[in-house]
């Protein structure tokens, strides 16, 4: 509420907004980010952009829709929004402490030719321990390789999950 100094949470339809914890922004957020990485073989990369994030939740299920700008210099990389996009939408879904989530980003106007899909499972091991494994699929899995297609497993632990 307004005098809480938090977002309003609203309802539509049986959706409502997420709001998260102390660890994390209550949601919808807007913020500016100013990402940058190197290499020795290739030049510096960097991207200044302008997001908001809107995240909808509704019993098991919970997606978000984050659009973003890109704002300043694209120098180094001018081709960055063909190929990262200017939208990313994840959905997750929970079930048994077991979490599934897909991601999918793209340039709206590229013709889904330089798209990105993700989809991560967490799973309980522990207590608050969790295993994690992710299959990524596109373009964008760093800034140094924005422009190169990828296909990556990976696995690990994860301390927090979407929901």
């Amino acid at each position: 509420s307004p005098r809480s100094g938090r977002p309003a949470c609203w309802r539509f339809e049986g959706w409502r907004t997420r709001q998260t914890s102390r660890l994390r922004p209550a949601h919808p957020t807007g913020t500016r980010r100013w990402t940058t990485a190197s290499r020795a073989s290739r030049p510096p990369r960097s991207w200044n952009r302008l997001f908001a994030r809107f995240i909808f939740e509704k019993g098991s299920f919970a997606f978000s829709v984050k659009p973003w700008i890109i704002v300043g210099s694209r120098d180094g990389n001018p081709d960055i929004r063909d190929f990262m996009g200017n939208i990313e939408v994840r959905g997750a879904y929970k079930f048994n402490r077991h979490t599934i989530s897909m991601m999918l980003r793209n340039n709206l106007q590229s013709g889904f030719s330089n798209g990105t899909f993700e989809v991560d499972w967490s799973f309980p091991i522990y207590r608050r321990v969790r295993g994690y494994a992710q299959y990524f699929n596109g373009y964008g899995e760093s800034l140094i390789d924005y422009n190169v297609h990828t296909n990556a497993l990976g696995v690990g632990l994860a301390f927090t999950d979407y929901f």
